[in-house]
């Protein structure tokens, strides 16, 4: 039962297990759906974090164009996971978060004042 996952188990396996539902959806209901998206999006923070300690590319490309692009906060979490990416060496997965940060949102012009 998801809910009871949720509660007794790690992210990381309650990670496995919404992927599974999400990306396999036979005979997944309206609410179902919507139950795992909500977790998804709860957690986006430690979902992006474990697909980086994974070196997870298609992981992290699903949260990202899945779910973060949509979220208010995402240019910050894109700056956060790009970080960690470069801090953990996983350089296609920083090259990426990069390449979608550009892309999604202006660079923020510096001012100087005198």
């Amino acid at each position: 039962c998801f809910f009871r996952a949720k509660a007794q188990e790690n992210p990381d396996t309650v990670l496995d297990m919404v992927l599974g539902r999400l990306l396999y959806p036979r005979e997944l209901s309206e609410s179902g759906r919507k139950d795992y998206e909500c977790w998804v999006r709860e957690h986006m923070e430690t979902i992006g974090m474990l697909a980086i300690q994974r070196k997870d590319g298609k992981l992290l490309q699903w949260l990202t164009e899945g779910y973060v692009l949509q979220a208010p906060e995402s240019r910050e979490l894109l700056k956060l996971l790009t970080d960690e990416a470069g801090a953990l060496g996983f350089t296609e997965g920083a090259g990426y978060l990069l390449d979608m940060l550009h892309r999604n949102f202006r660079p923020e012009r510096k001012t100087f004042a005198l």
